[in-house]
């Protein structure tokens, strides 16, 4: 059966899937499997920004709470790393700014964290529809494993942060410095960092 034709109601070529139905059906189904069991929360943002990929304002109370580790538990580990490397730099080169860091980290996760998730969604699924170039179970494979959750990866994080730390208080309690980080600091900094880096991309 055909479906290259355009239907009484003025549904052109292009809105409608392989399979005869409204592409946007196609699309929700890949979006739900990319973001996994918590898809009712995050569909209604999908609706906003399926058409225009950009930051939505929303609420997550868990990103505001977890940041760094919520952004792992979603496998969004580049951005994590990112925030942790900020927020481990200026807890311990800048001490007085720490607070107010985490603080806009927590305000902006909160607002954003969903948005980002599903943005970063959309242009996977993209990326792999131009891939495969059809809807077979490899296709849809590939979506759940690009996105879903990984509860490895915050248990992990947080525990590597809590040994970095406290390996690095105790560097600085034998190193005293006026200013700055103690000697030997900076590299364990940067070797703790690419450690957890590592098993954040390990336990994809």
């Amino acid at each position: 059966m055909s479906v290259l034709h355009g239907g009484s109601d003025g549904d052109s070529d292009a809105g409608r899937s392989l399979l005869g139905h409204p592409a946007y059906i196609d699309d929700e189904a890949d979006m739900r499997r990319y973001i996994g069991p918590n898809w009712p929360k995050y569909r209604n943002l999908w609706l906003v920004m399926k058409d225009v990929p950009t930051l939505v304002p929303s609420r997550c109370y868990a990103a505001a709470a977890f940041s760094s580790l919520w952004l792992l538990y979603r496998k969004r580990y580049a951005l994590a790393f990112g925030v942790i490397a900020l927020q481990l730099v200026v807890t311990f080169a800048l001490p007085d700014f720490g607070g107010l860091i985490d603080l806009a980290v927590a305000l902006i996760l909160g607002r954003y964290g969903k948005s980002i998730v599903v943005r970063d969604g959309l242009v996977a699924i993209a990326r792999i529809r131009a891939a495969t170039g059809a809807a077979d179970d490899d296709s849809y494979s590939r979506i759940v494993r690009a996105g879903g959750t990984n509860i490895i990866a915050p248990i992990a994080g947080a525990l590597i942060a809590a040994a970095l730390i406290a390996g690095m208080s105790v560097a600085s309690w034998q190193f005293p410095v006026a200013n700055g980080l103690a000697p030997g600091d900076t590299a364990a900094l940067f070797n703790a960092l690419r450690a957890l880096h590592d098993v954040a991309t390990q336990t994809r």
